[in-house]
């Protein structure tokens, strides 16, 4: 284990959850006594104790971007390959590639093809799923072929959802064996529940409902101001807190004022994963809106390592993870009577806090980034 170098590249910002995550694997290696280095691009956050080699010009990189046209900022894509290679041949002794999947990114899969040593291809999305930047036509072919070549290069593919590893084998006829289904973590040391109060909700005079995550689309927060309006219209007293920012943001806050609901709605605006968890003691109950069938969202597992009974929808990657009244509440998604119907039970149940406390100590033995990385180490003894 003493004599393991791996690299983790990425092609990422290094922000937001997509920072939490890398930071939380590359410690997890480290913690397990394995040398760990980022190869990035330059601008991105600094996502570990260990300062990344980035590769490029920041401010370049961002400007491409943003303003470039996107059959342009692909073919730069490709070209990024080049220097992420070169900075692959930079690091000394490398004895495996982990690398954070991305469109035409094969850097990682030809370095260890090339030194013949294991290559860990992590995936969140692929070609097959919804993306939130629009992608050119006429360079899917070749993304596509690119995107072959790397699964079937990767001595192990590991996907944050159950969802994600079946598509992937039935697009490209891939083994089952070559798969590793990881749900997003957190690191439980960042969450100290010793100050929550351990009393049923139906005793609270105001129960907090609160929402972590980007103000986007595919949240639905529209869709949770209709079921907190329709809570409140049954008498129960409550407020919704809304922790986060995004273009949705202005739309969100007209509906708010359209239903009359300025009062009980408080939006905190985005914070930083270090301060997040000294606003998680003050909620009763996390919700989660709306997701989508491939990723697995944060938001959930901060909830439950926060000791707060998490309400979700039933997508198949939330299911990976939560199992309903045994350490979260699930309702059907989109369903408005489903919702509210389940928010009742939370308020309603003296169980609630044993479900929540179930979901702690999922986090404790599985659910962390420790015990991913752990379950990565084994994988690879055993191939």
């Amino acid at each position: 284990m003493a004599n393991r170098n791996l690299v983790y590249v990425h092609r990422t910002k290094g922000a937001g959850v997509e920072g939490v995550h890398i930071n939380g694997i590359v410690n997890g290696f480290r913690k397990a006594g394995v040398s760990a280095n980022i190869i990035s691009p330059a601008g991105t956050a600094e996502v570990s104790d260990t300062p990344s080699r980035h590769i490029g010009s920041g401010r370049l990189l961002k400007f491409v971007s943003l303003y470039t046209p996107e059959l342009i900022f692909e073919m730069l894509e490709i070209l990024y390959n080049a220097k992420c290679y070169l900075g692959l041949i930079g690091e000394k002794s490398v004895t495996e590639v982990y690398e954070r999947y991305a469109f035409f990114a094969f850097a990682g899969a030809l370095f260890s093809k090339r030194k013949a040593i294991p290559f860990l291809l992590e995936v969140n999305y692929f070609s097959g799923t919804p993306l939130v930047r629009k992608r050119s036509r006429m360079l899917l072919p070749l993304a596509k072929r690119v995107e072959k070549y790397v699964f079937t290069r990767a001595s192990r593919i590991i996907t944050v959802s159950s969802y994600l590893k079946e598509k992937i084998m039935e697009e490209y006829g891939l083994a089952e064996d070559k798969f590793l289904v990881q749900p997003n973590a957190v690191d439980l040391d960042r969450f100290d529940i010793s100050q929550r109060e351990a009393k049923p909700l139906k005793d609270s005079k105001e129960v907090t409902i609160g929402f972590v995550g980007g103000f986007y689309p595919w949240h639905g927060l529209d869709f949770l101001l209709e079921v907190f309006g329709e809570l409140l219209s049954t008498g129960q007293q409550a407020k919704l807190v809304l922790i986060g920012d995004g273009p949705e943001r202005l739309k969100i806050e007209t509906q708010v004022n359209q239903l009359n609901l300025q009062n009980k709605v408080s939006f905190i605006g985005a914070v930083s994963p270090k301060e997040l968890p000294s606003y998680l003691k003050n909620f009763d109950i996390g919700v989660m809106p709306n997701s989508n069938d491939y990723g697995s969202p944060m938001k959930i597992f901060e909830y439950m390592a926060a000791g707060v009974p998490v309400v979700a929808p039933d997508y198949s990657p939330i299911l990976d993870a939560i199992k309903h009244r045994w350490n979260g509440f699930i309702f059907q998604r989109n369903n408005v009577e489903s919702f509210l119907r389940v928010l009742q039970e939370v308020i309603a149940d003296d169980s609630t806090g044993k479900v929540a406390e179930q979901a702690r100590q999922d986090i404790k033995t599985k659910l962390n980034w420790d015990a991913h990385v752990s379950e990565i180490l084994s994988c690879l003894e055993q191939s």
